[in-house]
């Protein structure tokens, strides 16, 4: 019996921590980890570093995924149009190609699992979005 009890305990504790971990947040109004919605890409861009130290923890990593091109494809060693993952600096002075894109996604360890992703409408931020989870659905 309180053998049963303990794997009952534990199952619910299990049950409580993947309901607390799994999250699916979106922002459009306000601000969320030093980003404030209408920001323009300039000043999101100049505060990426900011904002990644929040949303990782302390042994996370983020990434974005690129296309391979003709140009790096023999320096990576991988088939030109192949995804990577690839951890950004995202130095002040440069970025002006990644600034194009509407839609900035950050994988924090790599994995689809928890993403972060950032949404413009016009140059402006029209969303912060967050998603994560323990395991992958089909």
């Amino acid at each position: 019996m309180k053998v049963l009890k303990l794997f009952v305990l534990l199952l619910l504790f299990m049950a409580l921590f993947a309901f607390l971990y799994y999250g699916e947040t979106s922002i459009k109004e306000g601000h969320k980890y030093g980003l404030s919605v209408g920001d323009d890409k300039d000043k999101v861009y100049g505060s990426l570093n900011k904002f990644l130290s929040e949303i990782k923890g302390a042994r996370d990593k983020v990434f974005i995924k690129i296309k391979v091109s003709e140009g790096s494809s023999k320096l990576l060693v991988t088939d030109v149009g192949f995804d990577i993952f690839v951890e950004p600096f995202f130095h002040k002075k440069s970025g002006e190609d990644f600034k194009e894109n509407d839609r900035w996604v950050f994988y924090l360890n790599a994995s689809s699992m928890d993403i972060v992703e950032l949404r413009f409408d016009k140059g402006k931020l029209s969303e912060i979005y967050r998603n994560r989870r323990l395991i992958e659905l089909p």
